[in-house]
């Protein structure tokens, strides 16, 4: 699952070096948390316009997670690093 996760981000983002996936694993309540870290210029790719981008995302791993009865939730993280300073911030 998690290689699947990693297959599409990788496609999705401009600095697939700064990718990191954590996978949390609840057995009992058959639930998998996957923590998505990555660079700050890539965080809007990953949530895309409206969030259509990681709702898709979240259901294809849902399906994939489906004939094993698991649910699949994704939480995206910056890299601490790339939060530093605001790009522009007169934009306002």
């Amino acid at each position: 699952m998690e290689d699947l996760l990693r297959f599409i981000l990788e496609k999705i983002v401009q600095h697939p070096e700064d990718l990191r996936i954590e996978r949390e694993e609840d057995r009992e309540k058959r639930r998998l948390l996957f923590r998505i870290s990555s660079h700050s210029e890539d965080t809007g790719l990953i949530i895309g316009k409206e969030g259509r981008i990681i709702k898709a995302i979240r259901s294809l791993l849902n399906v994939r997670a489906a004939p094993e009865q698991w649910r699949v939730e994704l939480q995206i993280n910056n890299s601490e690093e790339t939060e530093a300073a605001p790009k522009d911030s007169s934009a306002a």
